[in-house]
């Protein structure tokens, strides 16, 4: 009976010197902030978001620690950044993070995008150099060096190579956090791309864009030379497809097969024309590119 009673009270002594706070997923020390109000520091940290920099990379409260955590490259600028939102100092913990995450979004043929001073063009079809991704267009649409942007303003990629006159493709490396696809699309329709086999004259081939759709016809002739106002451009495909202002590098396929970049052409699709692309596999020769398929 004693020792039954020595070990009871020796287990209560045990209990209170080491605290539940100590014993797995125990909650929180006493001396921690109310979750309530690290949430109302979170808040503030939220819509102070445009403050925090690129050095500051996300936060979060740790209910387990009851603290906000802070993750950035730059620690100062972290605490900087909770006192401007107006945050306790004393309840943040600042963590290192070495790389800015990314959005990841899909690129595929077909997708628009932007050069800064220079207008709209259209993705080709997405490639490879390496383990880098990018996508072809035509090349006059931007100059190495140019920089590719969503609608927003949010930077795609840059210009690695342009080949114009004379030819008409160039390749857009990727940032980090954009996937390219081996696919075109077209107002929600994709198309699988597995391959990039040229078609013989008169097999159907369709131009896809994110305004205007899917617009097809045949191929009517090979290595064609065309004298556009910019110069003469050498080895183009000759199509029925209609096409209007806007569409450059837009894709050309057949069937699951890629066959070439928009340069232009004459007409509208109210009243008929002629379009002419780049034949692709010239282009992937020519930069050293691998084609992304499905």
């Amino acid at each position: 009976m004693n020792v039954y009673r020595l070990a009871v009270t020796t287990l209560a002594l045990l209990v209170a010197l080491i605290g539940t706070s100590a014993l797995p997923g125990a909650p929180a020390s006493a001396g921690a902030r109310p979750l309530a109000a690290l949430d109302a520091d979170k808040n503030r940290l939220d819509a102070a978001g445009r403050l925090a920099g690129p050095d500051v990379h996300a936060w979060y409260v740790d209910a387990a620690t009851g603290e906000i955590v802070i993750l950035a490259a730059d620690p100062a600028k972290a605490t900087a950044f909770a006192r401007a939102a107006g945050a306790d100092p004393s309840a943040v913990r600042v963590e290192p993070s070495a790389a800015r995450p990314a959005p990841y979004a899909d690129i595929r043929g077909g997708d628009g995008f932007m050069v800064e001073g220079k207008g709209r063009c259209i993705v080709g079809f997405t490639v490879r150099s390496g383990t880098t991704g990018g996508f072809l267009t035509a090349g006059h649409c931007g100059e190495r060096g140019d920089v590719a942007t969503t609608a927003d303003g949010t930077p795609i990629g840059v210009f690695e190579a342009s080949s114009h006159p004379g030819d008409d493709y160039a390749w857009v490396s990727l940032h980090p956090g954009w996937n390219p696809r081996g696919a075109v699309v077209a107002l929600g329709t994709e198309r699988p791309i597995r391959g990039a086999g040229p078609a013989p004259i008169g097999a159907s081939v369709c131009q896809a864009t994110p305004i205007a759709g899917w617009h097809c016809g045949v191929i009517q002739q090979r290595n064609v030379t065309v004298n556009f106002p910019e110069g003469v451009i050498t080895g183009l495909v000759r199509t029925s497809v209609c096409a209007e202002p806007g569409t450059s590098g837009a894709p050309f396929v057949s069937g699951d097969q890629a066959q070439g970049l928009t340069v232009g052409g004459s007409g509208n699709c109210a009243t008929g024309g002629t379009t002419y692309f780049q034949p692709v596999a010239e282009a992937l020769s020519a930069l050293g590119l691998t084609l992304v398929t499905s």
